[in-house]
């Protein structure tokens, strides 16, 4: 096993409520693994809504070189190359992610070119993540979630990241 000294945790919420259940979600989370860990932590918290990624338009620049046209992320891919834990949290919007957070998740198609267009194997992205799922849905329908964390490991592969783990939960509409 290896002990770390430092970890460094990357986190994306997807609500655009300072107080939604996928923040508490979160808070919950990070204290639990400040006092489950040896290590200490670094956590850098991306707000979706206020980073307002731009959506990826298939422009084709990341299929030629490891770059991209805008430059809107680049503290969020200084992170993400740092980063020991890759953590989202976020609310189900119609099965899936809230468009701003689904903008950063389909911007991550530049990772996917590098590795597979450009040959940058076996990873573009060197240091291995343990990526965690933290989601809320108002409903109890939980197709959402399977659907969320299938397109999670897809885009993981690229970014050297493993989904080990999802925690969810439901009908937040009708509880306090």
């Amino acid at each position: 096993m290896i002990f770390l000294e430092k970890m460094n945790v990357l986190a994306i919420t997807g609500s655009p409520r300072s107080e939604s259940v996928s923040k508490k979600m979160l808070e919950k989370f990070l204290l639990e693994l400040e006092c489950d860990s040896e290590a200490d932590l670094n956590v850098t918290i991306i707000d979706s809504y206020k980073t307002a990624a731009k959506p990826c338009i298939h422009c084709g620049t990341c299929k030629k070189k490891f770059d991209c046209i805008y430059d809107d992320l680049d503290l969020f891919h200084k992170a993400l190359k740092d980063a020991d834990m890759l953590i989202i949290a976020t609310p189900c919007y119609a099965l899936s992610f809230p468009s701003p957070l689904k903008a950063i998740v389909d911007r991550l198609q530049m990772y996917f070119e590098a590795k597979f267009s450009l040959g940058m194997l076996p990873y573009p992205i060197k240091k291995p993540k343990t990526g965690i799922l933290l989601a809320s849905c108002g409903s109890n329908d939980t197709r959402g979630f399977d659907i969320m964390e299938q397109q999670l490991r897809l885009v993981f592969r690229a970014i050297n990241t493993e989904l080990s783990k999802t925690f969810f939960t439901v009908n937040t509409d009708k509880k306090e």
